[in-house]
């Protein structure tokens, strides 16, 4: 919906520019571009004497921001007009270039781990995220991540600067992949997102022979260096199913019973370090599993969760959708037996072993990926499905939960697997027709091997 843009619309004008496309496609050169142009365009006005405007490089290390300032500096000393701009000082890694006003403009190397302390306590003239994708998100616990860099900075933006967030896919997760979800197609004044294949930005090296060389050797690179598309490299048994298989969040997390539809309660208990996850499922009349319910509980190794008061929250949930019993693990299921039947509910009790918990975690991925599952708008869900991996070995394949960088260890994982997979149907291949020829066939020949044994021929007189 945006085949009508020109290189002037005010739909491009933006605060915050995400650019996503694959590698090789001069994307830190247009960045370093609009680095150069901002020095002469940002707004000054009001600043008071001896205040100089930063405009930060930032990537993952200091040697890939480095790249960017080499770039400037190249660009800047090989043009007649823009070397006259050069002012002396900056120190080491930084570059000071004079503004129009005459008030010099600071550019600054910095590496995302410790951009803290560069990016607050000044005014900025905008500001370069490289490998934005790849850079750390705030679910994984880190003090430093983008989240937080961008937003230390957004309040200190000069008008006319603008915050880039440039690089190429990786996991479908973090902020730009969240930004991409929301504002790809739909700009905003203060989101702008562009995503493009490689093939488009650089044809000249994106040949069809080479992009087809690399499709067939690695594909998963394929995807996102050339094609651009969010791809887990660590196999992740969820990733990319899980937003489509969400419902919308004003719908709800709980969603109201439906007479004639059978319920099923799912449960992961835990009371110190993770999270006891708990849901309630639905098979809806055009197929859809539907977690109707989710609700979860955290205690800590100080304050552990109380198995009786969670319990009776759960006992709580499951009359409001006519539940009589709650699957799940061997984890203290002889304890919380007890605790149930207290209350009148039953426990069913579901043994993890390395087969069944491959094949029915396989089957509820190929599940949601079919678009058959729907699950509630919580976000720890989606969190915790992120740390399901898939690890291929030479002797066999197995399932992984890890942990995040907040300490949950993929808790709702287990709770939605039980779940997707009590509402499975495993049909039986079909009987064959008694008409067909080759039953026919087959079974004349075992009444022949019959008759020429006596015993098997009494046997099966007896039991006709």
């Amino acid at each position: 919906n945006m085949s009508d843009l020109t290189p002037n619309d005010p739909r491009l004008k933006s605060s915050l520019f995400v650019l996503v496309s694959g590698i090789r496609t001069a994307k830190s050169l247009m960045a370093c571009a609009r680095v150069i142009a901002s020095t002469q365009t940002v707004d000054v006005t009001g600043l008071g004497p001896g205040e100089i405007p930063r405009i930060p490089l930032v990537s993952l290390s200091k040697d890939l921001a480095q790249v960017d300032m080499n770039h400037i500096v190249g660009v800047m000393e090989a043009s007649p007009r823009l070397k006259k701009l050069l002012l002396p000082g900056g120190g080491k890694d930084a570059l000071h270039v004079r503004h129009p006003s005459g008030r010099p403009i600071e550019i600054k190397v910095t590496a995302g781990s410790k951009a803290g302390g560069a990016l607050v306590a000044r005014w900025l003239g905008g500001g370069v995220f490289d490998e934005a994708p790849r850079m750390a998100s705030s679910d994984e616990g880190l003090e430093v991540n983008l989240e937080h860099q961008v937003q230390a900075i957004r309040g200190r933006i000069r008008p006319g600067g603008v915050i880039l967030l440039i690089g190429s896919a990786f996991a479908p997760r973090g902020m730009v992949y969240e930004l991409v979800r929301a504002h790809h197609g739909r700009p905003e004044p203060h989101c702008v997102v562009l995503v493009a294949d490689a093939r488009w930005m650089n044809p000249m090296w994106w040949t069809p022979e080479r992009a087809e060389e690399l499709r067939v050797a690695d594909y998963a690179t394929y995807q996102t260096e050339v094609e651009a598309k969010f791809v887990d490299p660590e196999g992740n048994l969820f990733g990319g199913i899980i937003d489509p298989c969400t419902r919308e969040e004003h719908l709800g997390v709980f969603l109201e019973p439906v007479p004639g539809l059978v319920y099923v309660a799912t449960m992961d208990p835990a009371t110190r370090r993770n999270a006891w996850t708990f849901a309630v499922w639905a098979k809806y009349p055009d197929g859809r599993i539907v977690q109707v319910a989710a609700k979860e509980w955290t205690g800590s190794p100080t304050q552990p969760l109380s198995p009786s008061f969670v319990m009776g929250e759960i006992k709580g949930i499951c009359e409001m959708y006519g539940c009589d019993f709650v699957i799940t693990d061997q984890k203290a299921f002889d304890e919380l037996r007890d605790i149930a039947i207290g209350l009148g509910l039953a426990l069913r009790e579901n043994c993890w072993t390395a087969e069944n918990k491959r094949e029915m975690y396989t089957n509820a991925a190929a599940r949601m990926a079919e678009g058959l599952v729907e699950l509630a708008p919580l976000p720890e869900i989606k969190q915790d499905l992120l740390h399901v991996v898939r690890v291929v070995t030479p002797t066999t394949v197995r399932i992984e939960l890890r942990k995040d960088g907040t300490g949950r260890h993929a808790d709702w994982a287990p709770t939605v697997v039980l779940g997707v997979c009590e509402f499975l149907v495993y049909e039986a291949p079909p009987e064959p027709k008694r008409e067909d020829e080759g039953f026919l066939a087959e079974e004349a020949a075992l009444m022949e091997r019959v008759m020429d044994d006596e015993d098997a021929m009494a046997l099966y007189m007896d039991l006709v």
